[in-house]
């Protein structure tokens, strides 16, 4: 039995793609950014300019560089590192973690 999400959409309908697939595809969507390879992880990383502002750990995390003082404008303020990690597990995720790579996009320009 086809699960509801398996029914005649082809297999790049956004119901049929991965979590990581979709957000990949939406970043790069993103005015100037790009998709290279991570100096960190060895994976996947995307890219405004030379700096890497984002990149993956597995299938359901992005680790995302917002900058130490953007991190702590957000209400931390003991930040020492410029990444914070993003979890996500549904689909209504991806937009939350869209609007912070924009941040990271801002914060780099």
């Amino acid at each position: 039995m086809k699960r509801d999400d398996e029914g005649a959409r082809g297999p790049c309908h956004p119901m049929r793609m991965g979590l990581r697939a979709e957000l990949t595809g939406r970043i790069l969507g993103l005015p100037g950014v790009e998709l290279r390879r991570s100096r960190f992880t060895g994976d996947e990383a995307f890219f405004l300019g030379t700096r890497e502002i984002a990149h993956f750990h597995g299938e359901r995390v992005l680790d995302i560089r917002l900058t130490r003082a953007r991190i702590r404008a957000r209400g931390e303020p003991r930040a020492r590192r410029d990444w914070i990690e993003f979890p996500f597990a549904r689909r209504a995720d991806l937009d939350r973690a869209l609007d912070l790579v924009r941040e990271a996009v801002l914060a780099d320009s």
